[in-house]
C-alpha cells in the first residue's frame, strides 16, 4: 500500500453515511450519502415534478417495448438493436398529445396515432429512398381487414436495389396492441418474390385481417427486401441499407 494510501484510510471519528470514492485526479476521498429517501420522493411536494416526468418515461418506455416486442417476429435483423431507443421517443412525443389524462397520467393510447406514420424501424436508410411510390392503407376496424397497396410499377425506375439483386418482396405486418394489459398479436403476409428485369409489375395489395371488431390499437408496417437466386435458393441481399420495414400507418380505437 503506497504511503498516500495508507495516510487516506487514517480516520477517525463517525463514518456513518459516508462512501469512499476516486475524484478526477485520481486521488480518494470521503464524502456524506445524499439521496432521496423514497418515502420523501412519493410525498414530498417539492418532488411533484420529478414525479410527473418519472411516471410519463415510465409509460412511453413500457408502451415502446411493447409495440417492438409486438413486431419482433417479423423485424429485419440489423433492426432489432436499434428500434427501441427510438420507439420509445415517438411514444413520448405521441402521449404528450393525450389531453384527456392530466401530465403524469397520459397514455400512448390516448395521444394522437398519426404520428406514427412513416416511423422508420431500420435506422440506417429511409424507406423512401429504396422504394419510391407511397403505398395505400385501409382499415376496417368492422372486418378487421388492414389493405395496404402499390401501383403498377417499373422496377428499374421506382425501385432501388442493391446491385446483386434479382428479385423483391414485400411483406404486411400488422400488430394489435393492448397497452393496459400489456399483450399484443402480430399478423403478416407476404408477396411472392417479384422480378426486377421483369418490366412493368402489376398493382400489388396485400392484405392481412385482424380479427372483427378488435379494440386495440392496431398497427401496420410494410418491409421491402431484396434477393437473389442462387440456383434454386433465394438469399437475401442488401443489409441494413436496403432491407428496410416502416410504419405505413397506426389507428386507435375510438
Amino acid at each position: 500500500m503506497s504511503d498516500k494510501q495508507t495516510r487516506l484510510l487514517q480516520l477517525t471519528g463517525e463514518t456513518q453515511k459516508m462512501t469512499f470514492y476516486r475524484k478526477k485526479n485520481g486521488e480518494y476521498a470521503f464524502k456524506r450519502k445524499g439521496g432521496i429517501s423514497p418515502e420523501n420522493y412519493a410525498t414530498n411536494p417539492l418532488y411533484e415534478r420529478m414525479r410527473t416526468v418519472n411516471m410519463e418515461f415510465t409509460t412511453a418506455c413500457r408502451s415502446a417495448s411493447l409495440i417492438k416486442r409486438a413486431f419482433a417476429s417479423v423485424l429485419p435483423r440489423h433492426a432489432v438493436t436499434n428500434a427501441y431507443q427510438r420507439l420509445m421517443t415517438k411514444c413520448r412525443e405521441v402521449l404528450k398529445t393525450d389531453s384527456s389524462h392530466e401530465k403524469g397520467y397520459r397514455q400512448v393510447i390516448d395521444g394522437d396515432a398519426n404520428l406514427f406514420r412513416n416511423f422508420e424501424f431500420t435506422a440506417d436508410a429511409k424507406f423512401s429512398s429504396v422504394l419510391f411510390v407511397q403505398p395505400t392503407y385501409s382499415f376496417d376496424r368492422a372486418t378487421g381487414n388492414v389493405t395496404v397497396g402499390l401501383p403498377a410499377l417499373d422496377p428499374a425506375i421506382m425501385i432501388h436495389a442493391p446491385a446483386k439483386a434479382t428479385h423483391y418482396r414485400l411483406t404486411l405486418s400488422v400488430a394489435t396492441v393492448d397497452f393496459a394489459v400489456e399483450t399484443f398479436g402480430i399478423f403478416y403476409t407476404e408477396s411472392t418474390d417479384i422480378a426486377l428485369n421483369a418490366g412493368l409489375a402489376e398493382a400489388l395489395t396485400l392484405t392481412a385481417g385482424v380479427g372483427a371488431n378488435t379494440t386495440t390499437a392496431v398497427f401496420t408496417a410494410l418491409t421491402i427486401q431484396f434477393i437473389t437466386t442462387e440456383g434454386d435458393d433465394a438469399v437475401l441481399i442488401g443489409g441494413n441499407k436496403f432491407n428496410l420495414m416502416r410504419m405505413i400507418a397506426a389507428d386507435f380505437p375510438a
